[in-house]
């Protein structure tokens, strides 16, 4: 609850405050400030300095401020990069609720589908000691695994770029007719 109201003041700040700071350089602050609070904890307990469940548990809810302002500054970023006229729903018809809908069945499916991959885990710990003791080595698997990873990822920041630019838009990749 506490975390919810320190979230909100940060918001309010950020908003009220936050749209003539420099975003770029706030975006690397609060990235940094978050890192070294998680790393303080971390390393604290770790080498045994602190050892204290509440120190564990309620200081890396201070670095959820950070957070918040990166929220909140890159949200900045969207709105200004969505014109005037589009900071909003723009037609309440059936065609914009169907894509609302397809939005979040993409979501849903890619979710469902991720679930599919459990099948590359071991089942259970016994499998984890056989895979250990007699498993074998695939090089070429593990290699298919980073080529595929880096291809998908390839093709999404590029259908995500290909969106922000009018003479690329209209492509299927991007979600356009086609040109």
């Amino acid at each position: 609850v506490i975390t919810n109201f320190i979230l909100a003041a940060t918001f309010f700040a950020v908003g009220r405050w936050g749209t003539h700071w420099n975003w770029r350089f706030i975006l690397v602050i609060s990235t940094l400030c978050g890192v070294v609070i998680d790393a303080i904890v971390q390393y604290l307990t770790i080498y045994d300095i602190v050892r204290n469940q509440w120190f564990y548990i309620g200081v890396p809810l201070t670095a959820q401020v950070p957070y918040a302002v990166q929220f909140v500054v890159s949200t900045f970023v969207v709105v200004e990069l969505a014109g005037d006229g589009n900071e909003g729903l723009i037609d309440d018809t059936a065609e914009v609720r169907n894509h609302a809908a397809y939005s979040y069945l993409v979501v849903y499916g890619t979710t469902v589908l991720a679930c599919f991959w459990v099948v590359i885990l071991p089942p259970q710990k016994a499998a984890v000691k056989e895979m250990l003791q007699h498993g074998a080595n695939y090089p070429i698997i593990g290699a298919l695994i980073i080529v595929l990873t880096f291809v998908i990822l390839s093709v999404s920041v590029t259908s995500i770029m290909m969106t922000m630019f009018e003479s690329t838009s209209c492509h299927l990749l991007a979600g356009g007719q086609g040109c």
